[in-house]
């Protein structure tokens, strides 16, 4: 927008040029001109009232037959009204910038909490589909351990206190060995701990990860000890062969094992004995004898399949 008006005096002429280059700035030119064109004075731009103090100028120094102070005026309260409205969406986007914080805080906690119930592998491919039965897997070779705390009885309140307390040092010893493995932490029920090798990441290696394991549990436990002082001690029974896998539950979903093998690696934890380490003879069979040392312990009744071959995982050799 451009507005031009002209005034003439005896000796010189004044323009008065009103420019307004975008919403909310307003610039005023004042130029003056003699008559014989010997010399000519320009003032600055005058975008509002600061411009004018800093000019050492007033706005009755401009033309008051112009738009010149109502223009400069009107600016001014336009920026102030701007300036309003810039200050209330910063304030938003600052809100706004918290959430989102606050947003990732809780999707991360949620996660967390989530990929301690489920692989992460498995987590993410359930996010992608919504479907329970896409996390089904069978696998070939798996080997499975059960745990069991043993001589942990409680009769009393005080009683069941110290095998909760106890219990507690124990299983958090023992997840802290689950990353150093290769294992997975399948579930904790009672005073049983459950861990399997081979999925849902497949891997060789499985029995030897699950024999490693083992011994490192009777290991760690050796420096824990009840609140009334009595020694902690655990049996263990490993199996290896095919199981099925995948999450079972909407509410409080599991990442849970099924089939023989399953069957089998609890059976040889019942039929082990405190400090020991039972193993199944297709498990003996998949560890290197170059690298762990094992003992025949005959046959061990086992149900629903009689007499069954066992060894006992006695440490590692070197």
């Amino acid at each position: 927008m451009r507005v031009g008006m002209m005034k003439k005096t005896k000796h010189l002429y004044t323009e008065i040029k009103l420019f307004s280059t975008k919403i909310g700035v307003i610039s005023t030119v004042v130029g003056m001109k003699p008559r014989r064109n010997t010399e000519h004075v320009t003032f600055e731009l005058i975008n509002d009232l600061d411009d004018l103090t800093d000019q050492a100028l007033y706005l009755n120094d401009l033309n008051p037959h112009g738009l010149s102070k109502e223009l400069v005026l009107a600016g001014w309260q336009h920026n102030s009204k701007l300036e309003i409205m810039f200050d209330k969406a910063e304030q938003r986007s600052e809100e706004l910038s918290r959430n989102y914080e606050l947003l990732d805080t809780w999707k991360r906690r949620g996660d967390e909490l989530l990929y301690s119930m489920i692989p992460k592998t498995v987590a993410d491919r359930l996010s992608k589909t919504k479907s329970s039965l896409s996390t089904c897997e069978a696998f070939e070779a798996v080997s499975i351990l059960f745990c069991e705390l043993v001589g942990l009885l409680s009769s009393t309140v005080k009683e069941t206190m110290v095998v909760v307390e106890t219990m507690n040092a124990v299983f958090s010893c023992f997840d802290a060995l689950m990353d150093r493995f290769n294992v997975y932490k399948v579930e904790t029920v009672g005073q049983i701990y459950m861990v399997a090798s081979g999925a849902p990441e497949r891997t060789e290696m499985h029995a030897q990860n699950i024999a490693e394991l083992a011994l490192a549990m009777l290991e760690s436990i050796r420096d824990i000890k009840t609140p009334d002082d009595h020694e902690v001690e655990i049996r263990i029974g490993v199996h290896s062969g095919p199981a099925v896998a995948g999450v079972v539950g909407i509410k409080v979903p599991r990442y849970c094992f099924f089939g023989d093998t399953v069957n089998t690696a609890s059976r040889m934890q019942s039929t082990s004995e405190p400090g020991k380490i039972n193993i199944t003879d297709s498990m003996h069979t998949l560890l290197p004898p170059d690298k762990f040392i094992t003992e025949s312990r005959g046959t061990v009744n086992l149900k629903g399949k009689g007499e069954t071959p066992a060894y006992w995982l006695v440490g590692m050799k070197g």
